[in-house]
């Protein structure tokens, strides 16, 4: 067997810096597992650095001409410094493994640092324990100094226990918006530790999305507050409106009755006509102050058109038609209303005797056509009260009304 003195001056130089490295890295464990104080461990490599620290010692002193370990055999030796390094890279993986598994204080800090929201604890004295970077750099840019304790952070803006969100302007309510435009919200609260010590925390949260949606819904309240008073405005004049509807309707059916009567009575007195022609008169005249004292309603609209072929009769003009009237009764009273004013104007100014009407139906719509068999205007047609009365009901309704000549 192969004794270390046997060896060259180079392989025993190898195994002493062999023999340095494991002690380095057992060091290194020694120094690792000091932190977490795990004390069998720690009496186990530091009988292992005392051991090494023998052998060391012995390496060298064989160097400078001692024959310390003449009668060792070398590989016993190099066992040994296997043993070593084994023993060191064991525990460098565990302590690895731990310290991935373990949480430390740096862990704990740099967590804590990168927080999105600020936050700081107080002692009871009011003299900061533990504050993030967001928080130190929200109380330098509202101070112009770092933060020194609660009662500067409160002189600033009275801090609330609840967090209501008020406006960005009033710091007395907590409520901070930053250089770069963004909103904060300052919150305190005590906390108690297990061992009865009492903190004081304070929170700054970024509420900048909520306070952008509040001041939108604010907005929208306003919108919907203008809205609904100006609906009650519209609401007020709706019975005055309506009112005024209704006397202009009674004002265009006087002015149309009359009218057909005013044009009857010159006709029959231009013919020198008896006085058993003048019934047709003496009705269009009774229907007339009836209307003017309000005592009769209007026709259904089943006998509208009946009531006004009758009055056209009695002003001597034939009502041709064409078409039926249509179910609906708001659209058959504007039927009826304008043929009662091509009536009317038929006689006036055209001086006809039939006046023809076509009711067609086309894609859900209805068609009214009237024409007459009097003399065309020589001149372009110019709307009365009449005409324009017929006009705003039609376009009311969602009609239209094309005049031709």
């Amino acid at each position: 067997m192969t004794m270390f003195s046997s060896l060259s001056p180079f392989l025993q130089s190898a195994m002493a810096i062999f023999f340095l490295s494991a002690m380095i890295l057992e060091l290194a464990v020694f120094f690792v597992r000091r932190i977490r104080r795990n004390i069998p461990l720690l009496c186990i490599d530091l009988g292992l650095i005392i051991g090494g620290v023998f052998l060391l010692t012995g390496f060298w002193a064989h160097l400078d001409g001692n024959m310390v370990f003449d009668p060792v055999p070398a590989i016993i030796l190099w066992a040994i410094g296997f043993l070593y390094i084994l023993w060191a890279i064991i525990g460098i993986i565990c302590e690895n493994r731990i310290h991935k598994n373990t949480l430390t204080r740096s862990a704990i800090k740099e967590s804590f640092d990168d927080m999105p929201s600020g936050i700081c604890f107080f002692d009871a004295m009011g003299m900061p324990v533990l504050c993030n970077r967001t928080m130190n750099r929200l109380v330098y840019e509202i101070t112009g100094r770092d933060l020194q304790s609660l009662c500067e952070l409160e002189s600033v803006f009275v801090l609330p226990n609840g967090g209501n969100l008020s406006q960005p302007s009033k710091r007395q309510e907590g409520i901070w918006r930053s250089k770069d435009d963004q909103v904060w919200s300052f919150q305190k609260q005590i906390v108690t530790c297990e061992n009865g010590m009492l903190f004081t925390q304070v929170l700054a949260a970024n509420v900048t999305e909520l306070f952008a949606r509040k001041e939108e819904l604010q907005y929208n309240n306003q919108v919907l507050i203008s809205m609904t008073q100006r609906m009650k405005r519209l609401l007020k004049n709706v019975v005055e409106i309506a009112r005024e509807e209704e006397v202009l309707s009674m004002k265009i059916k006087i002015h149309d009755d009359i009218g057909r009567s005013v044009i009857a009575t010159r006709q029959f007195l231009r013919q020198n006509g008896s006085m058993q022609g003048a019934e047709p008169i003496i009705k269009l005249w009774k229907d007339a102050i009836c209307l003017l004292k309000r005592d009769n309603e209007t026709l259904p609209d089943t006998n509208m058109l009946t009531q006004v072929r009758e009055s056209a009769a009695g002003i001597g003009v034939t009502i041709q038609m064409n078409g039926e009237l249509p179910e609906d009764s708001e659209a058959a009273y504007l039927i009826v209303t304008a043929i009662r004013e091509c009536v009317t104007n038929t006689v006036r100014h055209a001086g006809g005797t039939e006046v023809y009407v076509c009711l067609t139906e086309e894609e859900q719509e209805i068609v009214g056509e009237i024409t007459n068999n009097g003399t065309a205007p020589k001149s372009e047609i110019k709307e009365g009260g009449g005409l324009s009365g017929v006009r705003r009901r039609l376009e009311k309704a969602g009609g239209e009304m094309i005049l031709q000549s």
